[in-house]
């Protein structure tokens, strides 16, 4: 007789003990898809200011290649403004 209250306190305290890690993993696993949630909202934010970037380095590529030709075209016309202003050389 005193076997079976035994086992059943051994039976008791083991699924105390799974009640326990089961709590346990629950809670952990509410952690991890809260930090998985903020992980994809940072994620999805970094993607909208990487294509924030990509498009203000296009716009900047563009300028820097109106800058050049516009020094470029000013070159010319100083130059030839330099050699021939009123048809004369200076």
């Amino acid at each position: 007789m005193l076997i079976v209250p035994a086992k059943e306190s051994e039976l008791q305290q083991a699924t105390s003990e799974l009640e326990t890690q089961l709590r346990a993993a629950a809670t952990s696993l509410s952690e991890f898809k809260l930090r998985a949630a903020n992980a994809e909202t940072k994620l999805g934010d970094l993607a909208n200011t990487a294509s924030r970037s990509a498009g203000l380095e296009k716009e900047i590529r563009d300028r820097n290649q109106l800058i050049a030709k516009l020094r470029h075209d000013g070159m010319l016309l100083i130059s030839v403004d330099c050699v021939w202003p009123n048809n004369q050389l200076w």
